[in-house]
């Protein structure tokens, strides 16, 4: 049986709720955009190296796993069928 690890933007998401926090929160204090924030958390995008360096110092967690764990993601996605997505403009 094929287990899917928890996608990294659900901990984010989940890490951020229990501190209290909002997206803006988070935003500010990571030096990323409140939007970029929302698309990680909902799975749209996946956090660059950069990106996930910040969060994870932000959010206390072990950088090194969180990479990881991103490269992991990062596999599993190229195995998806590809999505379409609308883009409004």
């Amino acid at each position: 049986m094929d287990s899917k690890p928890r996608p990294i933007g659900k901990d984010l998401r989940r890490w951020r709720v229990a501190r209290g926090l909002r997206q803006a929160d988070v935003a500010r204090e990571a030096g990323l955009h409140q939007s970029r924030i929302s698309d990680l958390e909902r799975g749209r995008v996946l956090p660059t190296a950069a990106q996930l360096v910040r969060l994870g110092r932000f959010y206390g967690k072990d950088v090194g796993v969180l990479v990881l764990r991103l490269a992991s993601e990062q596999e599993a996605r190229r195995h998806e069928e590809p999505r379409l997505e609308v883009v409004h403009g």
